[in-house]
């Protein structure tokens, strides 16, 4: 991720680069979030969820399309289970599709999913729902972390300026980048 700014800019306002580098963090932390469900595993990009050939034990993906949530979810856990043994114990989503699933209420006004307590909040049933913004709002992964493998994060957000990039050096302007290194590492028990 990468911001520009001037140089005159980053000396006038000394709390500036602390906020830049903050900002940085999170936009790098959403660019990663991204490529761990959709990376091709092309260089630089890791693998991700959805494009993993060979996590067939480890993560099942659907686009729902005429089914319901539940029968897609059920069908997605029947999948992990038939492929891996192991039964599921999350799920990924959009966070606005969780929100259509929990909200949705029948004819007479009740919510279909029943009404959230506290320890079931989010759970889909008997799994743990995890949500991102990186997930497009029709997809679903359904996996077992025992079948998945390891997220590895192999260094800290490294965050640094440069007024030499490009023509910045000529007008005062400064690059502020920052970039993490990570990689999901697909292991079978």
């Amino acid at each position: 991720a990468t911001i520009a700014t001037s140089e005159d800019f980053l000396m006038d306002v000394p709390s500036a680069m602390p906020y830049l580098a903050k900002r940085l963090a999170y936009l790098v932390g959403r660019a990663e979030e991204k490529k761990m469900v959709y990376g091709d595993g092309s260089a630089p990009n890791m693998m991700g969820l959805i494009n993993a050939e060979d996590t067939d034990d480890a993560a099942q993906v659907v686009s729902q399309g005429s089914e319901t949530l539940d029968d897609s979810v059920a069908l997605l856990m029947a999948e992990v289970f038939s492929a891996s043994g192991l039964l599921p114990t999350w799920a990924l989503m959009n966070p606005l599709r969780w929100l259509d699933y929990t909200t949705a209420k029948s004819g007479d006004g009740q919510y279909l999913t029943g009404h959230a307590s506290r320890d079931q909040v989010f759970q889909l049933w008997g799994m743990q729902v995890a949500m991102s913004n990186a997930i497009s709002h029709d997809t679903i992964v359904v996996g077992s972390p025992e079948a998945a493998g390891r997220w590895v994060h192999t260094s800290g957000v490294h965050v640094e300026a440069s007024h030499g990039y490009g023509s910045y050096f000529g007008t005062g302007n400064v690059l502020v980048k920052a970039k993490i290194r990570s990689t999901i590492a697909y292991e079978h028990a």
